[in-house]
């Protein structure tokens, strides 16, 4: 948050199925995948956010995942602050 505070939440997100394929729509080498994190969201604060995001598994890294880029996407809803 702008003001410091920090909040920390574990999340899986699947980015592959049960068997080792890649979830989502896969065309050549790239694909894409919707997967929302935090539904409902509101940034109260004016300012800087930032988003940290770690690799929580047992392998030091994924084969075949070169890049994640992520989306912020408004709902187009406003809050009231009452």
């Amino acid at each position: 948050f702008p003001s410091g505070r920090r909040l920390s939440q574990v999340l899986s997100l699947e980015l592959m199925d049960k068997v080792g394929y890649w979830q989502g729509d896969c065309r050549g080498e790239r694909c894409s995948l919707r997967i929302p994190i935090q539904e409902s969201a509101y940034f109260n604060e004016t300012g800087t956010y930032s988003l940290r995001l770690e690799q929580y598994m047992r392998r030091d890294s994924l084969p075949g995942l070169d890049a994640l880029s992520l989306e912020v996407r408004s709902t187009g809803e406003k809050r009231s602050l009452q």
